[in-house]
Order: structure tokens, then C-alpha cells, then sequence
């Protein structure tokens, strides 16, 4: 289970860097959701 969410997370933040987020915004998107939905921060607008 640990190694599933580990591997969402990479997945996800490397989509967001690719995307062009910068460190700080993964950061801080990946807190406001963690650890319930590891992609959630892709889905986060203003």
C-alpha cells in the first residue's frame, strides 16, 4: 500500500513539474491535500 501512494506521488509531481509548477507550489498543493488523494493537487484552481 505505502509503495503505491509513494509511487502516485512521484507520478503526480513529476506530471506537475512537467506542467511547470515549481517546487514550492508542489510543495504546498501536496499539503493542503495529503495523504488522501495523492493527485488531488493536479486538480487544485484558484
Amino acid at each position: 500500500m505505502k509503495t503505491r501512494i509513494l509511487k502516485e506521488y512521484r507520478d503526480a509531481i513529476t506530471a506537475a513539474r512537467a506542467a511547470g509548477w515549481s517546487s514550492w507550489d508542489v510543495y504546498w498543493a501536496i499539503g493542503r491535500h495529503a495523504p488522501a488523494d495523492p493527485a488531488a493537487f493536479l486538480r487544485w484552481e484558484d
